[in-house]
């Protein structure tokens, strides 16, 4: 909560304006939290009670989050405070195969996810509830008019009609 030389309090401090002491009796630990302003002591408390009691993630649930790391099995997706989950790379096709997370996702974007599973340990299983990729409706214009059904992609670049 403290972390080194007091730099997760300090943080709290300099983005809340409030005031954070932090003892320890032996037993357990105090936090008292001081403002002029209740609503600095209310961001404050809202802050140290997501580092040590983070929200947690509803089964069922869509969350709006945002990309925070990318590996060659997935993306992990920042859907609370706290909170991350994965999207293994198996799940973002709809079906089809992903050859790269980097050629659907890139770090820092948006997306809608939903909690698929959380195991005995806290980990989350997310899956977007659309296909990070377009298959042969690209705009949903059922007339087939168009012949870029099997067009390649070039390595990084967003399918289209991906919404965030």
């Amino acid at each position: 909560m403290i972390g080194p030389k007091g730099k997760v309090i300090i943080s709290i401090q300099q983005e809340t304006g409030a005031d954070i002491g932090v003892d320890d009796d032996g037993a357990r630990g105090i936090v008292t939290i001081g403002a002029v302003e209740a609503w600095r002591m209310e961001e404050a408390k809202m802050a140290i009670l997501n580092i040590v009691d983070p929200p947690k993630a509803e089964l069922g649930e869509t969350y709006m989050g945002r990309v925070v790391n990318i590996s060659k099995f997935g993306a992990f997706v920042n859907i609370l405070p706290g909170r991350d989950g994965l999207v293994h790379i198996s799940k973002m096709g709809g079906g089809k195969r992903i050859n790269s997370v980097d050629d659907v996702l890139e770090l820092g974007q948006p997306i809608e996810v939903k909690v698929d599973e959380i195991d005995d340990k806290g980990k989350v299983s997310l899956t977007p509830p659309q296909p990070l990729v377009s298959g042969d409706s690209s705009g949903d214009d059922s007339s087939g008019g168009g012949s870029s059904a099997a067009a390649p992609r070039a390595s990084g670049t967003k399918p289209p009609g991906l919404s965030v």
